[in-house]
């Protein structure tokens, strides 16, 4: 399987499909116009993550209106053609709905909804008629996915690590009747923005539609995945075949408020065995695993380089075959020991004075040749994020006319050989 990195920049084409939906959704008769007002903001409607068919004839789309004088806003599903017709609501009232997912064959979509008083799976045929629900479970579900062979649900729920998920449920009702409030931390983080930490933890569950019985196949994980508090289910996939999921976590215990490390996990879908690291050596943030429509290519999005990764590359002046030049790195020191083994030779590292930290990122400017893993160093083709400014002569030139004349050439001891 090989593993693709893309840019963020690509994702643009989302947001582009939702602007073209502001377009399209419905609005009510024009009335006399007015200067804008704060309730007119709050009275515009929003347009959620659009969801194409697998046959490419629908897209299906939460739709959310707000009710000013019940104080809450209203989510329903609606659905359109790809060329702008056909414009219709599919799902009404009771309850909130979100999260729709096709069906392979895309003659129905999955989706969450709180029509019966928490979240749960339901599902309505494109054709029209009434939903069915399809599981009742003990807590709310979210971040929804369709195996594709139809054979299976994704989702995740908010649980305390342990072997049975519907435990959680008990364990918050005894902790609500108690007089106390108090908790007491002994690791970070203690909150997410606006939320207390609790012990909970996102995890990912599969769910056979034969059985009904959910799966953890996180639940020997000490790690969030979505990641808190904006991820979702972008950050996991089912394998082509079915048989797996891929998703994106930190699984650095203790280590996680001093660490942006998220890697790429493969494990299988009935939660036996241990999650598999597939990017062992990424120490930067990996997220939102596609496969290709062969199953051959695992695409991701990652961060710039990160300070291990910049470690990594000083570290490959000396790989067999060495490459035709080393590195000198502008504004970067440090010290290598020539008795260590290949791959350990770097002793310390700074950056204008301050230590390199493995897990904090870096943007590095470097000739495009280089950028894309030229003479060996093939570590800078993981960054991303990329940029290009002018040519590498007119860069140069650009430089050295900016600095006093004559320029001047001190030897400042950068780089240091202590052994």
């Amino acid at each position: 399987m090989e593993l693709l990195r893309i840019e963020r920049n690509s994702l643009i084409c989302l947001a582009i499909i939702c602007v073209i939906f502001l377009s399209a959704v419905p609005v009510q008769a024009a009335e006399t116009s007015h200067p804008f007002t704060a309730n007119d903001l709050v009275m515009l409607q929003r347009v959620g993550a659009p969801s194409p068919s697998p046959d490419g004839s629908w897209i299906v789309f939460p739709l959310r209106s707000t009710d000013l004088a019940g104080n809450r806003g209203l989510i329903s599903l609606w659905m359109i053609h790809p060329n702008g017709t056909g414009q219709r609501q599919l799902t009404f009232p009771p309850g909130n709905d979100a999260d729709p997912c096709w069906v392979p064959d895309s003659s129905a979509v999955y989706y969450l909804s709180t029509r019966s008083g928490s979240s749960q799976v339901w599902k309505i045929s494109v054709a029209g008629g009434d939903p069915v629900q399809v599981t009742n479970l003990s807590l709310d579900l979210a971040n929804l996915k369709c195996s594709p062979d139809a054979k299976a649900l994704a989702f995740t729920m908010e649980v305390f690590p342990g072997p049975r998920y519907d435990d959680t449920a008990a364990r918050m009702e005894t902790i609500a009747q108690q007089n106390s409030s108090g908790q007491i931390y002994d690791s970070l983080p203690v909150r997410h923005w606006d939320t207390w930490e609790d012990g909970r933890q996102n995890h990912i569950f599969v769910m056979s539609l034969s059985t009904g019985i959910p799966f953890d196949v996180m639940k020997q994980m000490d790690a969030d995945s979505p990641s808190l508090p904006f991820g979702g289910s972008e950050e996991y996939t089912f394998t082509l075949d079915s048989a797996g999921i891929v998703f994106s976590a930190a699984d650095t215990g203790r280590e996680e408020m001093w660490s942006t490390e998220h890697s790429l996990y493969l494990t299988s879908v009935d939660g036996t065995g241990l999650p598999v690291n597939i990017t062992p050596a990424n120490r930067a943030w990996i997220t939102q695993p596609a496969f290709s429509p062969d199953g051959r290519t695992l695409a991701f999005l990652a961060m710039t380089l990160s300070g291990a990764q910049i470690r990594q590359a000083l570290e490959q002046q000396w790989q067999d075959p060495v490459p035709p030049h080393n590195l000198i790195v502008s504004g970067l020191a440090y010290t290598w020991d020539a008795a260590k083994p290949a791959g350990s030779k770097v002793t310390a590292v700074t950056i204008h004075g301050l230590p390199l930290y493995p897990n904090s990122s870096y943007t590095v400017s470097t000739v495009a040749y280089l950028a894309l893993g030229g003479d060996g160093y093939t570590t800078f083709s993981q960054g991303t994020n990329m940029t290009y400014g002018q040519g590498d002569i007119n860069a140069l030139v650009s430089y050295i006319g900016s600095l006093p004349q004559p320029v001047t050439a001190p030897v400042d001891g950068r780089i240091q050989r202590i052994n």
